[in-house]
């Protein structure tokens, strides 16, 4: 898990995909700019400058210390402001960090999502008094039900594709100040990364932004942009796969609920007996 800082400020989440480079959402480090073209004025959208940005890994505190300069931002091209469709983009380290207990890459995964799955998101965000947490937490909350999602998103078709529909669980949601966090599933005792914490709403007007039972929010399906992952950081897509060497343990060994033997998601050892009533990421 790491923690994003613009203009030394905690603003978005982000996860640990290599060791030098982190996945956040396109809208955290997309910011609008005022252009004069042809003495008009024009609203036009850039990458945050990476001298703004920087990164907490390692701490469950909002307000980490040993921040770390980012080196480079790349927007997924086909971003587009407003729908958030391809919202996902990669932040690279001046320096690659060094895993441990504390530290970890969490791999991409690759299972289906369907209706019902739980699934868990990670964050700093608002809870229920409407504040952000100063500690990192926890949700467990279920896929959606395609109808809701499709009728808040005219684009969504269904899970598979470049985004994941979740919620629709009372009292457990993302929020605001949750954006570009991971959403995780836990296969075979390993912690995978499915999406990316991009946006929410809810399904009925006047309904609350956050955590009822109307509510859902969408994700950035990462493994759906394997090559723009690949062609950015120049990795294989079994380098952003589970550790090898560990899966032949895993299998032979009974699970485990021992988070520290599995050294595929940074923090989440130590976020795993926190639990919430809202949307925390």
């Amino acid at each position: 898990m790491a923690n994003l800082y613009i203009d030394n400020w905690p603003s978005c989440g982000g996860a640990v995909v290599a060791n030098d480079w982190i996945a956040t959402a396109a809208h955290c480090v997309n910011a609008a700019y005022i252009d004069d073209q042809n003495g008009e004025e024009a609203e036009v959208y850039k990458p945050t400058n990476a001298s703004r940005l920087s990164i907490a890994v390692g701490s469950i505190a909002r307000d980490a210390p040993g921040l770390l300069p980012v080196k480079t931002v790349v927007v997924h091209p086909e971003y587009t402001p407003g729908s958030e469709m391809n919202d996902l983009a990669l932040l690279q380290l001046y320096q690659p960090l060094t895993f441990n207990q504390s530290i970890q890459r969490v791999p991409v995964g690759k299972a289906k999502v369907f209706p019902g799955m739980n699934v868990t998101a990670l964050g700093w965000g608002k809870n229920e008094s409407n504040v952000s947490a100063v500690s990192l937490l926890k949700v467990d909350f279920n896929i959606a039900p395609l109808s809701p999602c499709a009728m808040m998103n005219s684009e969504f078709v269904d899970n598979q594709g470049p985004q994941i529909c979740a919620g629709m669980t009372p009292g457990r949601d993302t929020c605001y100040g949750d954006s570009g966090g991971p959403l995780v599933h836990r296969v075979n005792g390993t912690i995978n990364l499915l999406g990316i914490t991009s946006y929410g709403g809810s399904t009925v007007s006047g309904g609350p932004s956050c955590g009822g039972e109307n509510n859902i929010a969408f994700y950035t399906h990462v493994s759906r942009y394997m090559s723009f992952l690949q062609n950015v950081t120049g990795l294989s897509e079994d380098q952003f796969g589970p550790t090898k060497t560990n899966s032949s343990k895993t299998s032979t060994s009974p699970p485990t609920s021992n988070a520290h033997s599995q050294p595929t998601l940074s923090l989440f050892s130590l976020v795993v007996f926190l639990a919430c009533s809202l949307s925390i990421l």
